[in-house]
């Protein structure tokens, strides 16, 4: 009966769904680092909810229509992991687009929005735990996406000038802004993600 038994256990070991990798060092934590700001890839954790929830394949297809999807569970749900997702997914959908395109400003405007909600929103559950990934990855996209924006201000008021449109913008205080955002982008190479925003 013991043989059986043991016989019986192994082989439900066997048909466990889940499975082991094994990671040098340094490709683990580079692994573990990996985000749409520090890459054109999404993090680990994103990637993770995603295939979890059988929307990855939807996303690389229409990123829009999952981010909308995800949008409406985050207002029902307010979870706060949630919302870092929808800020990573953004980021990169973001990312993707040319700075001529009417999504661009639109992406990185609701990826600071989500990173706030984060970050932030005291309705979201649960608490924000500072020593987490996702928050040390939600803090570099508020400042990324934020960074972007300016970007964008910056580039949509040199136009309005050459057209002799008025604008309350002036690009000259947004230069610090960007000069900093182009520091910690080459400085992220050889640290952890630090922001100086």
């Amino acid at each position: 009966m013991k043989f059986y038994f043991w016989f019986f256990l192994l082989f439900i070991l066997q048909c466990a769904t889940y499975s082991t990798s094994s990671y040098s060092q340094f490709e683990q934590e580079k692994l573990v680092n990996l985000s749409s700001i520090s890459s054109n890839q999404l993090s680990l954790l994103t990637t993770r909810y995603l295939k979890s929830n059988d929307l990855y394949d939807k996303f690389e297809k229409n990123p829009l229509v999952v981010i909308y999807d995800l949008d409406n569970e985050l207002i029902t749900n307010k979870s706060r992991n949630l919302a870092y997702y929808l800020a990573e997914l953004c980021y990169l959908t973001g990312n993707s687009l040319d700075m001529e395109d009417s999504q661009f400003a639109k992406m990185y405007a609701s990826s600071l929005v989500y990173a706030y909600t984060y970050l932030f929103d005291k309705k979201a559950s649960p608490a924000p735990d500072p020593f987490s990934a996702e928050f040390r990855f939600a803090l570099s996209t508020y400042n990324r996406s934020l960074a972007q924006l300016v970007r964008y201000a910056k580039k949509k008021s040199e136009v309005g000038r050459r057209h002799r449109l008025k604008s309350s913008l002036d690009p000259r205080n947004l230069t610090d802004v960007e000069r900093r955002s182009r520091n910690s982008l080459e400085s992220s190479k050889f640290s952890a993600n630090r922001s100086y925003l």
